[in-house]
């Protein structure tokens, strides 16, 4: 006589319709709120390693009169720039001053430097990424302001005791280009080149973090903000960052 109870506890075609249909529906409802948690979970990475970079370069100030690091040029061609400077602090060993002028053509271990979101390719493959831009001050012009500076003759690094608000200002910045890499000079900010970027009508480089960047303060605190955050309730200027967060000087 045959089983009627097996029979009974099989699955019709509509039942098995209804539960692959629920089973779609759920994962398009989860989908969303995992991509969102990846992307929170690359924002803290981003965030940790602005503060692992703003131990470095405190470790760098103790060593050479409070002044923080910068990019400079020694002769026509041979560059040095600051995380050149803060290798040995920032868990690298020390660059020579040999290794220094020729770590531009160096792919050296740089994961501290690496944001998990920056997916630019740079020009060259074999350049190593550098995700993180220091904020330039530049001599002669009051409207651009900062804490470091690139390889112009006119642009120099602060001090530390020469920045009054060390909660509101700027120290590091998120910057994904396919330019920016390791041991070269290019990726200096300044507030004008920040803003021009973010309100260009096609920027060039990309907005991280959902309409965010990632800045690192000078008192070692990090955070998310939209760059219009960073204005501290100015005008959006692309000609002048004074009394922003851009300012060290204020």
């Amino acid at each position: 006589m045959p089983n009627s109870n097996k029979r009974s506890q099989a699955f019709t075609l509509i039942e098995i319709l209804v539960v692959v249909a629920i089973i779609g529906i759920l994962t398009s409802l989860l989908l969303p709120a995992l991509s969102n948690a990846r992307a929170k979970s690359r924002q803290a990475v981003c965030i940790s390693q602005l503060k692992q970079l703003n131990l470095a370069l405190f470790n760098y100030l103790d060593d050479n009169d409070s002044t923080f690091p910068h990019t400079y040029k020694n002769g026509n061609s041979d560059i040095v720039t600051w995380d050149d400077l803060i290798s040995g602090y920032d868990g690298r060993d020390a660059l020579t001053a040999t290794e220094m002028k020729l770590s531009v053509n160096s792919n050296m271990d740089n994961a501290l430097y690496v944001c998990p979101e920056d997916t630019i390719e740079r020009n060259n493959a074999s350049w190593p990424k550098k995700s993180y831009s220091p904020v330039a001050y530049k001599i002669g012009d009051n409207k651009q302001v900062g804490t470091s500076a690139s390889n112009y003759n006119n642009l120099v690094p602060r001090k530390i005791n020469e920045i009054s608000s060390p909660s509101q200002t700027i120290l590091l910045s998120e910057f994904f280009s396919a330019i920016h890499r390791m041991g070269a000079n290019y990726g200096t900010l300044n507030g004008i080149s920040h803003i021009k970027l973010y309100y260009a009508p096609n920027p060039s480089t990309p907005i991280a973090h959902k309409d965010k960047y990632n800045y690192l303060m000078i008192d070692g605190s990090a955070q998310a903000m939209t760059p219009t955050n960073t204005l501290i309730g100015q005008a959006p200027s692309t000609t002048d960052a004074r009394n922003t967060m851009w300012d060290a000087g204020r």
